[in-house]
């Protein structure tokens, strides 16, 4: 299982240029984060507290790279209910280029700064102060990845599926992986239904959105196509 990139963005009453809330960057002790391998990038980059916590997930496998910034914020739902409510974004034509990061949304690189692994990003996603030539450090993580995401098939966030794999999989096992990939946006379910009723046995998920297509990243979708097609090679058996 891949490590998890942490991108964090903290915030803090002061302007950007600023790491670990409110503490200044000390640009002598940055330097440029090289790897061998472009995986070595992947994860999820979290940064921020409280109300001005976000993180961007970083998926990259063969040639497909996605990064999503995932925040909150107080608003209405997709049924009415009032709540701190998640928000996707997907950036959009992302490359990495040596330790440099592009995408329409942010440029940046990889760097370390004090022994900490980090990504640095000229326009970071939620903005309090903003100043020309100023930027946000954020820090990477490589817990577990159990400990941010839920669910039985937390892989398919990072990999492409393999079709062999899926091929050994039952039909109940892979209408799960790919109902899995939609109940961790808060889809909700037909009610009554074989879904329904499995992920709201799960204490991780909460129903709250009627459509989530639109969040998903590439992998994610080639995911669902893959394992769509692997359910109906099942039943023709």
């Amino acid at each position: 299982m891949k490590k998890i990139l942490l991108i964090s963005i903290l915030f803090s009453n002061f302007s950007f240029g600023q790491v670990m809330c409110d503490e200044r960057i000390d640009e002598s002790k940055i330097n440029v984060w090289n790897v061998k391998h472009l995986n070595d990038y992947e994860g999820i980059y979290f940064f921020g507290f409280s109300e001005g916590e976000s993180q961007i997930t970083l998926s990259i496998d063969k040639d497909i790279i996605c990064a999503q910034l995932k925040s909150y914020k107080w608003e209405k739902g997709n049924e009415g209910q009032v709540g701190w409510h998640t928000k996707y974004l997907n950036y959009t034509n992302v490359k990495i280029e040596g330790s440099k990061f592009f995408s329409d949304q942010s440029n940046g690189e990889f760097v370390t700064y004090n022994n900490q692994k980090c990504l640095k990003l000229e326009n970071p996603p939620t903005i309090i102060v903003q100043k020309e030539g100023e930027y946000e450090l954020g820090i990477f993580g490589d817990d577990n990845l159990s400990k941010y995401y839920s669910g039985k098939f937390i892989y398919t966030i990072f990999n492409v599926v393999n079709d062999d794999y899926l091929k050994s999989l039952t039909i109940e096992d892979l209408q799960i992986m790919r109902n899995e990939i939609f109940a961790r946006y808060n889809y909700i379910f037909k009610s009554g239904g074989k879904m329904n009723t499995y992920f709201k046995g799960q204490d991780w998920y909460i129903g709250v959105n009627k459509n989530v297509d639109q969040l998903l990243t590439d992998i994610e979708k080639y995911n669902i196509t893959y394992i769509k097609k692997a359910e109906q090679e099942k039943r023709r058996k």
